[in-house]
């Protein structure tokens, strides 16, 4: 039997507890399929731990000399640029190197007095050509993406933030419990003053009263970032960068290291 057509394991268990899926087993197994497919290409490409952490190396990255790399996956682009606070937002003056397999590299190097090139918190766009026509876009391996208020359009904020302002932790990660006691929580609707609350307020005030309830386990929703605050988190447009509604990437290791510090 193909991939493309695979039965799940376990699925004529399924359709006894729920009668009204029989009906959908063929679509069920076609989604099986593509998954194993996907699947497949993934482990060919060097597995899964290295397709979940290519935010390390896509995206704008800073190294440890404080160059700055940018790597971007754009096969049917025609050049790309870095732009920006730092050029100006000049489509000319930083543009990206052509690869193989649809990669765009261009790496900036440190200044003079070996500091970073661009400005913590300045905004940067990667500048994308086609059909002549340059396309300001965000990274989609962008770190921390903000949305102005007086406009739904998207910034995205060069992060690197001074050693003084990142947090570290101090707390290990519990060793993993016998049962789970899963809590599953809404940073943004945590709180009782009906506004969106933040990664502080949650660790302060919503962690310490999970733990008194007896849970060991936190499932957090809606951390990736997303347009539309009404989707509850499922419409993702960033997907390695913690929404900015609720703070910073830096209050968000907060909240995690007092979730650890909680057990």
């Amino acid at each position: 039997m193909s991939s493309s057509s695979s039965r799940p394991p376990q699925l004529d268990n399924l359709l006894k507890l729920d009668g009204y899926l029989w009906n959908y087993q063929t679509e069920i197994c076609r989604r099986y399929g593509v998954f194993l497919d996907y699947s497949k290409r993934i482990e060919e490409c060097g597995g899964w731990e290295t397709f979940t952490t290519a935010y390390r190396e896509y995206g704008v990255v800073v190294m440890r000399d404080n160059s700055v790399r940018c790597l971007e996956w754009a096969p049917g682009a025609e050049a790309l640029s870095l732009v920006g606070d730092f050029n100006d937002w000049n489509t000319e003056s930083h543009p990206y190197k052509k690869l193989e397999y649809g990669k765009w590299e261009l790496i900036i190097p440190a200044d003079k007095d070996g500091n970073c090139p661009i400005k913590h918190g300045s905004i940067i766009k990667v500048a994308v050509k086609k059909n002549g026509v340059f396309h300001f876009k965000l990274s989609p391996w962008a770190h921390y993406v903000t949305r102005p208020k007086e406009t739904t359009v998207y910034h995205m904020p060069f992060y690197n933030p001074p050693e003084s302002e990142c947090y570290r932790f101090k707390h290990p990660r519990p060793s993993k419990p016998e049962s789970l006691r899963i809590y599953e929580a809404h940073v943004g609707i945590s709180s009782s003053e009906g506004k969106v609350n933040t990664y502080k307020n949650f660790a302060n005030d919503v962690i310490p009263r999970i733990k008194k309830q007896g849970y060991n386990t936190i499932q957090l929703m809606a951390i990736m970032e997303h347009v539309y605050y009404a989707s509850f988190g499922y419409q993702v447009t960033s997907f390695f960068a913690p929404s900015s509604r609720c703070g910073t990437p830096e209050d968000l290791k907060y909240l995690v290291d007092k979730a650890h510090e909680a057990g």
